[in-house]
Order: C-alpha cells, then structure tokens, then sequence
C-alpha cells in the first residue's frame, strides 16, 4: 500500500508594513532658499516656478509670508508656486502673531499667480511622490487656511481640527473651518 507523506509547515510571516515615505520633487529647494531667493528676485518676464519642500510649520508660514511678498510685488514676471510638505504632521502654532489674532494661514495672490500646496496623502488619496499621509491640524485654534486672493490648488492632504468660530481681518465667522476661500480654490484628494 501507498503512504502519503504530509509535510507540515508553519504559514510564512505576514510581509512588513510598507514604509510610509514622502519625498519631495525632484528639484525642490528648502524653504529657506526660496524665502532668499524671493527676497532677492530682482524681476522679469514669463513665469517663474519655485518648487519648495517644507518640513515644518514655521517653515510653512515663512514660506507662504514670502509668497505673499513675491507675489504682491512688481517684477513683471507671474509666478507658478508648488509647496510640497514631506514631514507627516503640522500643528498650527496658537502663539504666532498674525494681523488678524488668529494661526491661520493667510494666502494673498495677485491675479495670474498660482499656489500649489501638496502632501503625500491622506486615507485612500495618495499622490505621487510617496505611500505616506499628510496632516494639518489646527487644534480647534481657527481655520487652517483663509484664502484672500488667487488662485490656490490643495491636494493630497487631510485638513483637521479647523475652527470657524474666531474671525478673520474681514470678520468672517462662522465661515470656513478648514478653508475660508475668497480666491479661486480647487480641491484635489483632500480629506477634511
């Protein structure tokens, strides 16, 4: 008679997580070279594109700060601005001084001039340059971004904890948890 031979084996181990990365474009300078570079752009003609990799909150409120100043001055050029965030987390910062009382994020872009501000994702939204999520939090401080002016693209971010109830400089209450928009706003994979 024939025997059969049962070989019995212990299941192999579940793969490892995948390592959440988020890495920035190719080309991306620090925030701190853009905010040099803003500040000594002496002018032009065409479009100009800055792609910037900031890793902080304070880096992200100086680089939006020069933005605004690059934007509203006159070069003669217009300006394409893509802001990527590669850390995982932002905290809005309750102590920062802005003119109107209030952490947000203010955004001033005069007519031609583009914003981008992009992450590596949020739940099933991810984009292209990596497998990680991307979070800002406002702690229920105020909103996170009040969008004065200009044309702004977010995408690839969860927007969280944004409180509408503090005014802005306009006195916007009420308006605007995560994002106030007076501009020309498009969404793109954000989770709010």
């Amino acid at each position: 008679p024939r025997h059969a031979l049962i070989i019995s084996a212990e299941p192999p181990p579940p793969p490892p997580p995948p390592v959440e990365t988020c890495e920035p474009p190719e080309g991306a300078i620090s925030a701190q070279e853009f905010c040099t570079q803003a500040q000594n752009f002496i002018g032009g003609t065409g479009t100009v594109d800055f792609t910037i990799n900031v890793t902080t909150m304070e880096e992200l409120r100086d680089t939006i700060h020069c933005i605004n100043m690059l934007s509203n001055s006159e070069t003669g050029a217009s300006f394409n601005f893509e802001v990527f965030l590669s850390s995982p987390y932002y905290l809005l910062d309750p102590y920062y001084n802005e003119p109107d009382a209030n952490p947000d994020l203010d955004i001033y872009l005069q007519q031609g001039d583009h914003l981008t501000i992009e992450g590596c994702g949020c739940d099933d939204h991810r984009g292209e340059n990596g497998t990680g999520k991307t979070t800002i939090d406002a702690k229920e401080l105020s909103r996170i971004f009040d969008i004065h002016s200009g044309n702004v693209t977010i995408q690839y971010l969860e927007l969280t904890g944004g409180n509408a109830n503090t005014p802005d400089e306009e006195g916007h209450v009420g308006l605007g948890g995560a994002i106030y928009n007076n501009g020309d706003l498009t969404l793109n994979g954000v989770c709010v």
